[in-house]
């Protein structure tokens, strides 16, 4: 038997929907969701951009070739949610969690989010951040995450906590990770060139990527192989590397002035 199918023309606040419909928001922006329950709903071929999802839970939901753009995620929780060809993008709000969702490409320029938690996630073929739209991701944790093939071009995301978690093929040109701690991480074929790792905590890491130009002042690397990675890397005195293997194609250098278009 066929699940219903709702559809939503008007713009309208909504309280509750019947657990398992698909539902078709009709370009309904600044709907409000805040404080509701969704459960098994599949929102896909949507157009509602805007919408407050502040205090709410998502549970197995499923978002598919929707604009979710502007979507306000304040003390939000997705669990086992499917993001697959959403735009997210300027998408706000603190002390969210996002546990065991999927993200496939899903557009998250201008997004500007604080303390959030992402728990056994994957991103795959998704803009985190570009070159037209960068994004601000300050103070999240990141537990158990992996991000593949995505654009993090010029990210921000200082004092990001990122545990067991894996970036592969992925750029990040010009990131600024500032004040992160990474721990048993995998970060492999990513361009780091220009990034800013002042005072960023490397510890039982494997990395492999181009790091010219990046900066790791007052830096801790610890325990980590760095030996596949390249390029002129700026340290201070407080940079610290302890028993790491770094390659013969990382030249290590003290730097004065400005670095990456960044005061340090």
């Amino acid at each position: 038997m066929e699940e219903p199918i709702l559809d939503f023309y008007l713009s309208q606040d909504v309280v509750a929907l019947p657990r398992g419909v698909q539902v078709r928001f009709r370009d309904c922006p600044n709907l409000d969701m805040s404080k509701t329950v969704q459960e098994d709903i599949d929102f896909s071929y949507s157009n509602a951009g805007n919408i407050s999802a502040v205090d709410a839970l998502f549970q197995n939901c499923v978002f598919e070739n929707t604009n979710m753009r502007g979507l306000r995620v304040e003390g939000a929780e997705f669990v086992g949610c499917r993001f697959d060809s959403v735009d997210l993008g300027n998408m706000s709000g603190d002390w969210a969690a996002f546990r065991h969702c999927t993200f496939k490409r899903v557009n998250l320029g201008g997004a500007y989010i604080g303390k959030t938690k992402f728990d056994n996630c994957s991103f795959y073929a998704s803009t985190i951040s570009s070159r037209n739209s960068t994004s601000n991701i300050l103070g999240c944790t990141f537990d158990s995450v992996r991000i593949r093939s995505c654009d993090l071009f010029a990210v921000d995301l200082d004092s990001c906590l990122f545990v067991a978690s894996e970036i592969n093929w992925s750029d990040m040109c010009g990131a600024s990770l500032a004040g992160g701690n990474f721990y048993g991480c995998s970060i492999e074929n990513v361009n780091l060139v220009s990034a800013w790792l002042e005072s960023v905590v490397l510890e039982d890491c494997v990395v492999q990527a181009d790091l010219h130009d990046a900066d790791i002042s007052r830096s801790l690397i610890k325990e980590s192989d760095l030996f596949e990675s390249c390029g002129s890397v700026f340290i201070d005195d407080d940079t610290e590397i302890l028993e790491s293997q770094l390659s013969d194609r990382i030249v290590l250098t003290h730097h004065e002035g400005t670095h990456g278009g960044r005061q340090v």
